[in-house]
């Protein structure tokens, strides 16, 4: 997709009303030329034998009086004209620009969870935040380089008509100054484009900065370090590449001015001289010079603006080509009852670093889980737990194998149906500031519930499903997220090291209230967790390792071998 595309895409037929008003608007102004050229070199006798040589009008003496009438009901018109050109250009590029940006959201909305990790927070953050407004301000220039230009060709045509080699001498000087114009500005384009990766590492920085204050506080010289490395080295790499390209693209700017001026240098002092032109034509030459000064400033300002803007595009192109939506079918119907989730030979491949490094797999796993059941996933770190659970839940796609919902595999025509049966607490969930899909205000009361149960009714109120404030420790934000999650009611409950940031009666609460409760309710539960003490709480317990699972114990085995093992600390003590 190219920048004018995106332009056209939103209304071709506005967009050819504009272009049409802009070259009428255009010729039009370049007749105010010869207008007042008549006006002016018209002998008297001519005029007075249709009009009195002036007339007093509201007190005002008004010479050539017709003409002057043409004059400014021209000027009038040329107002209007291009006002609704202008407006109309503003309408469709401020309405590409607000569903260019939809686009994108909708985009990132709809991409696989695993594309989205590829691509990475910072690199996303730094195209919606740098490179979106920069698209938009390419686009938004469109308008005025639009009618601008069509201003430029109504003023060239007045040009021919007054002397055809007077026209081919603008013409090529015009053409020159473009030219050699361009060579600054895609000099200047090129140092934009080196700078744009560079805001990406420098987007990830400042999350460490604001992220990682606690830690950088407790270390003065890994704060310094990072300060010098990760930010200040990054901003100076990107403020003299934009300095490089703004200088450069601002005497690209300067320069296309001087060509104009030079131009009316030339025409006066030299052409002149060796075209015959009369007195008025050369003094409609050079008021046509002039005039084309305000127009072709404008091209030139609006130039930089799209070039920087096709920069943008680039990497936005880039990050649709990096961000394809899922290939689901949409539907309302609600998945069909079922009671376990089949795992059969589920494998899962992707790239823990650069190319021509070990690749990690996950599988293949074979496993069943059942309603009325709490599965616990256990395992070091990089095991493979969190990708099986993200698997589970359906945000990661087998490479191998298939999963079943009963007999029932899960595919791109149900998987969004079986989606609407879970919800999951990741340890990088986002908590947002209000329950989403509850309108009704009696939800407060049993979300006012759940605060009071759950130790935040000091903390937070609620009031037609929003949160007085989200502003809270991250035990507490936990304890917030299990509230909206109970508040969903699906069937299968997925939680990633939720208890990781309790305290132990708010651990105890977890684990030997609510996930009992979740399976009296019929819900299939799936804990990742690191807890050792509350094992035998579970029905079965997963064991990962090296991205495959290792054993399963049943709940008797695990309550039989805590019992043993705290017999034989009674027995050594």
């Amino acid at each position: 997709m190219k920048l004018f595309d995106v332009f056209v895409k939103e209304s071709a037929n506005k967009v050819f009303i504009g272009l049409v008003t802009g070259v009428i608007t255009g010729i039009t102004f370049s007749l105010l030329i010869p207008l007042v050229l008549i006006a002016l070199d018209a002998p008297d006798a001519e005029l007075q034998e249709v009009v009195p040589e002036t007339i007093n009008w509201l007190r005002l003496e008004v010479t050539n009086p017709v003409l002057a009438v043409v004059f400014f009901a021209t000027c009038t018109f040329i107002i209007v004209l291009k006002t609704f050109s202008q407006s109309l250009m503003a309408s469709v590029a401020l309405n590409a620009a607000s569903n260019l940006r939809l686009s994108i959201y909708r985009r990132i909305n709809s991409a696989p969870i695993a594309q989205i990790e590829s691509v990475g927070q910072s690199k996303l953050v730094s195209i919606v935040t740098g490179d979106i407004p920069r698209i938009i301000a390419g686009v938004s220039a469109i308008p005025d380089l639009i009618i601008s230009l069509m201003s430029v060709l109504g003023v060239l045509a007045f040009m021919a008509f007054i002397s055809f080699e007077t026209f081919l001498f603008i013409l090529a000087t015009i053409f020159f100054g473009l030219v050699t114009y361009q060579v600054p500005l895609i000099i200047g384009q090129r140092h934009y484009a080196r700078a744009r990766p560079i805001y990406d590492k420098l987007h990830e920085s400042i999350r460490g900065i604001i992220f990682g204050a606690k830690e950088l506080k407790l270390n003065e010289e890994k704060r310094e370090t990072f300060y010098k490395e990760d930010l200040e080295s990054l901003e100076l790499q990107i403020r003299k590449k934009e300095k490089s390209g703004f200088i450069l693209m601002q005497g690209a700017n300067n320069y296309g001015d001087l060509i104009s001026f030079l131009a009316v240098g030339v025409v006066t002092f030299i052409i002149s001289n060796y075209i015959t032109l009369s007195h008025a034509q050369l003094v409609g030459v050079v008021m046509a010079l002039i005039y084309m000064i305000s127009p072709i400033h404008s091209i030139l300002q609006c130039l930089p603006l799209i070039s920087v803007g096709n920069v943008s595009m680039g990497r936005l192109n880039w990050l649709l080509s990096n961000l394809q939506e899922e290939t689901l079918q949409s539907t309302q119907e609600k998945a069909p009852e079922w009671q376990k989730i089949h795992l059969k030979n589920v494998c899962y491949d992707y790239n823990l670093g650069a190319k021509g490094k070990d690749k990690f797999q996950l599988g293949p796993v074979n496993l069943t889980l059942s309603k009325g059941e709490v599965t616990f996933i256990v395992g070091g770190n990089g095991s493979g737990k969190s990708t099986l659970s993200k698997m589970i839940t359906q945000h990661y796609l087998p490479s191998a194998g298939a999963i079943y919902f009963d007999n029932v595999p899960v595919d791109d025509a149900n998987r969004a149906s079986y989606r609407h049966t879970i919800t999951s607490i990741y340890s990088d969930y986002y908590l947002f500031n209000r329950i989403l899909g509850y309108k009704d205000s009696e939800v407060d009361t049993i979300v006012s519930d759940y605060l009071l149960e759950l130790g935040l009714a000091e903390k937070v109120t609620v009031q037609n499903g929003h949160f007085s404030t989200i502003s809270l420790s991250d035990g507490q934000k936990r304890r917030l997220a299990l509230l909206v999650a109970l508040l969903e009611d699906r069937e299968l409950y997925v939680f990633d090291e939720w208890a990781a940031d309790q305290d132990p009666s708010f651990k105890d609460t977890f684990y030997k209230h609510y996930l009992p409760q979740l399976r009296d309710q019929g819900k299939a539960v799936v804990v990742i967790t690191h807890d050792d003490r509350y094992f035998d709480l579970a029905d079965k317990v997963v064991w990962m390792e090296s991205g495959n699972v290792s054993r399963i114990s049943m709940s008797d085995v695990i309550k039989t071998d805590k019992y043993r093992s705290e017999d034989e600390k009674l027995g050594t003590a």
